[in-house]
């Protein structure tokens, strides 16, 4: 506050202060599965709470390296030609709105 007499300033004082609350940090996302269907390996999860995106990445034996972003709304991703033989190991990671990860979490198809 300021105190003001003809346009000049007499006294200032702090009345009080306010800090923001930091940007929460996402969750982990849960149940995360995945599985075949029809030459296809179909990932899907439930979401984690304060994501805004999410980042999804599949390792094939196949020799394919996957790195998907999907929005905060979609909790599936469809890889098609996948044989019956290739195995896969996938990680998920919820993206906060601030660009912060959250903890991975991991899934294996065998």
């Amino acid at each position: 506050a300021e105190a003001v007499r003809g346009g000049a300033p007499l006294v200032t004082e702090t009345l009080a202060h306010y800090t923001a609350p930091p940007i929460p940090r996402p969750g982990a996302v849960g149940r995360l599965r995945a599985g075949r269907a029809h030459g296809s390996l179909r990932v899907r999860f439930t979401g984690a709470r304060n994501a805004t995106s999410y980042i999804v990445k599949v390792l094939l034996t196949d020799g394919r390296g996957l790195l998907r972003t999907l929005r905060g709304s979609q909790h599936q991703l469809v890889v098609s030609g996948v044989g019956k033989r290739t195995r896969a190991r996938i990680t998920v990671t919820a993206i906060g709105p601030d660009g912060r990860r959250g903890p991975s979490r991991r899934a294996a198809l065998r």
